[in-house]
């Protein structure tokens, strides 16, 4: 009785499974579908770099003296003519102080030698000297207000441009006094003192100026190499900044060469602000390739820089190499040995899957642009677990997962492959 009853569950349980075979061979299995579609797709290329200043320059010490004051750190932004390091003056002080005197002393033997009988233009000789004097006392008052942040470079150089007039005019003065019968050989000579006096005193101007090292264009102070109370020698670095713009230097893949060129646009992450992106564009393309990385030199221009770039720091560019406004696409899950010379598709025909060759254009992270062996409308197999001649049937449309809004990091750096955002962040 027993083992009728084993026999009985054996027969049902092979008449079962003869059962599911025959069904599942009558009724293929329905796997998900993608319709080909148009819509906008955007290729970019991910790789890391590094900010990247157009230039650097480094400042030196133009005399040997002892750091008196740095009014700068690293990281700040300078301005053309400011202050950066002050050096021990007293020296070039001095010096000009002496020069002064040189210039009164040969002021007042030229007065000397004035002939009296030409009173007017010896009057005129001696307001326009004393014009100067004054022309210069105002510029030497001028110079100490800039050196204490109190007038602007612009007045200091007003000031000057009135000596220089102050100058002209006692030049004149001198010559109409020459001319109304002045000793020639004795005022020739007193003016020739006085000229180099002058000279004399311009030039201690100039090297007291040399003890103030000042920013020669708007930047950003890299690296402060010297400390209050060092003593520093003529030609010895001081600071380090950076002029003008900023870029980024990437070095993608040499193989991904084809897809790059100028003015190319970029979105750009650092890795210590991950959240906030800014715009670069392809500026240059090196011409040579490295032949120990396989990789090329890119640099882009950040026309924008935020305030947080610092140089060296590290970062992440989407270089956007591809963009179809309206381009016939797949989901990404669809496309078999995706590269654009032997990719492939799954179509369904008479009950089984068939394989489609197809040529692929653009690529981002949800779907591929079909750019020949589909049309708009065709459907294709969405499943990854279907080989060509299953047996299978057409199934419920496949949904493309829909990407955060702004990912802070999708991608392995070094791929191409693309935010499919709509329009540009």
């Amino acid at each position: 009785m027993k083992r009728r009853i084993v026999i009985g569950v054996v027969a049902v349980l092979a008449i079962g499974v003869v059962s599911i075979v025959v069904v599942q061979w009558l009724v293929p299995t329905a796997v998900e579908m993608a319709e080909v579609e148009e819509r906008e797709i955007v290729e970019t290329l991910v790789t890391t770099g590094f900010i990247e200043p157009a230039s650097r320059t480094m400042l030196a010490a133009e005399v040997p003296a002892q750091v008196e004051a740095v009014t700068i750190e690293q990281g700040d932004a300078i301005e053309e003519g400011e202050a950066l390091v002050l050096l021990d003056d007293t020296e070039g002080r001095l010096a000009l102080e002496q020069a002064e005197a040189a210039v009164r002393e040969a002021r007042a033997r030229l007065s000397a030698v004035v002939d009296q009988g030409a009173p007017t233009a010896l009057e005129d000789v001696e307001q326009a000297s004393l014009a100067l004097e004054a022309a210069e006392e105002e510029y030497e008052r001028a110079l100490q207000l800039f050196e204490a942040g109190i007038i602007t470079r612009a007045e200091v150089d007003e000031r000057r441009r009135e000596v220089r007039r102050a100058r002209s005019q006692l030049e004149r003065a001198q010559t109409v006094y020459r001319e109304t019968g002045v000793d020639g050989s004795a005022y020739d000579e007193a003016a020739a003192m006085l000229e180099r006096a002058d000279a004399e005193r311009e030039l201690a101007r100039f090297r007291l100026e040399r003890y103030t090292l000042r920013a020669p264009a708007d930047a950003t102070v890299l690296n402060v190499e010297v400390e209050t109370g060092a003593v520093v020698q003529a030609g010895e670095p001081i600071v380090v900044i950076a002029e003008g713009p900023i870029d980024i230097r990437v070095t993608p893949d040499e193989r991904e060469l084809r897809a790059l060129q100028p003015g190319q646009q970029a979105l750009v992450v650092a890795d210590a602000y991950p959240e906030q992106r800014f715009r670069a564009t392809v500026r240059k393309i090196a011409p040579a390739v490295d032949p120990e990385r396989a990789t090329i030199t890119v640099y882009l221009r950040v026309e924008d820089p935020p305030g947080f770039l610092r140089a060296d720091m590290t970062v992440i560019a989407d270089i956007e190499v591809g963009r179809r406004d309206e381009g016939l696409v797949i989901p990404r899950v669809s496309v078999r040995d995706m590269t654009r010379d032997r990719a492939w598709v799954l179509q369904i025909e008479e009950g089984r899957a068939r394989r489609v060759e197809v040529d692929v254009g653009l690529v981002d992270d949800r779907y591929v642009e079909i750019t020949a062996g589909l049309q708009k409308g065709d459907k294709v197999v969405a499943a990854t677990d279907v080989q060509p001649g299953d047996r299978i049937r057409s199934g419920p449309d496949y949904v493309v997962p829909q990407p955060d809004e702004e990912p802070p990091r999708p991608f392995e750096p070094g791929s191409v492959i693309a935010h499919a955002y709509q329009g540009t962040p």
